[in-house]
């Protein structure tokens, strides 16, 4: 984040004007793994590229009764599968914070895992503009810092064959049981190539910082991100961001979930009070 915007009295900045989205149903949007019928804190979560809300079922144990665990369905995915997927950030974001916007009835958080994690960065911002309170915390899981540009431009646009080799290669994404049905992989492979757009077409804009702490998380084995590309999230939220190695590689959280909820929780201590 520049200079300018850290300095200037909010009353002096202008910031973007919403994005103009249609009318959305939540139900739709959000699947409530942990339901709390009173929640401290509404915890709103985001899948990598090619996943969907199913990626945090495993989230019904291991958090606090009084966080509201909320997996984000986005269009193209899933149950939604045949809807038109969402190949933008900044839209996705926009249609994120309405969601929540309307769904939200106290503090909440957000959770980003991968592309999930620019969708939630640029929900936080979409819901300033409308004039929403900030977030109490900004997990982001597998992702470079929205400064840094993708390394992988151009990866959703390559042609079928590249495209599911160097997907595998990079995450090892694309179950070969699903590459040898041609039919369910022409069903899966659109949404896939629009989620790698939402991180290859990424574009970051200069805005004044969010006014909610950041914790970084990442895999110590994640070839796709180093300790430098994380460092920018302590320049987009309130004082530095946090980081927090595990072991594994991309998809760490797989195998280190009791270790990401201690860090969900020491995030969310006190939020609500």
């Amino acid at each position: 984040m520049g200079p300018v915007f850290r300095h200037l009295p909010r009353s002096l900045v202008r910031f973007p004007d919403p994005m103009p989205v249609p009318s959305i149903d939540p139900a739709k949007w959000l699947k409530r793994v942990q339901p709390s019928a009173v929640p401290r804190v509404q915890l709103y979560c985001l899948a990598y590229a090619g996943g969907g809300a199913s990626v945090y079922r495993p989230w019904k144990e291991g958090l606090p009764a009084d966080i509201q665990v909320n997996a984000v369905q986005l269009p193209g995915h899933e149950e939604r599968l045949m809807e038109p997927p969402i190949e933008c950030a900044r839209a996705a974001g926009a249609a994120l914070a309405e969601v929540i916007e309307s769904d939200r009835t106290g503090p909440y958080a957000l959770f980003g895992y991968s592309m999930g994690a620019l969708v939630a960065f640029e929900a936080a911002r979409e819901l300033r503009r409308r004039g929403v309170p900030a977030p109490q915390h900004l997990f982001a899981a597998a992702m470079r810092a929205p400064q840094v540009p993708p390394t992988n431009a151009g990866l959703h646009a390559l042609p079928e064959d590249e495209f599911l080799a160097e997907v595998g290669r990079r995450y090892e994404a694309v179950p070969a049981e699903v590459v040898a049905e041609p039919d369910l992989l022409a069903l899966l492979l659109p949404t896939l190539r629009a989620d790698m757009a939402v991180c290859d077409t990424y574009t970051f804009s200069e805005e004044p910082r969010l006014e909610c702490p950041v914790s970084v998380l990442a895999g110590e084995g994640d070839a796709n991100i180093t300790p430098e590309q994380l460092r920018g999230w302590g320049e987009v939220g309130v004082g530095p961001a946090e980081e927090h190695w595990f072991p594994g590689g991309h998809f760490f959280m797989r195998d280190q979930l009791a270790e990401v909820h201690a860090v969900v929780i020491a995030g969310l201590q006190g939020a609500g009070a």
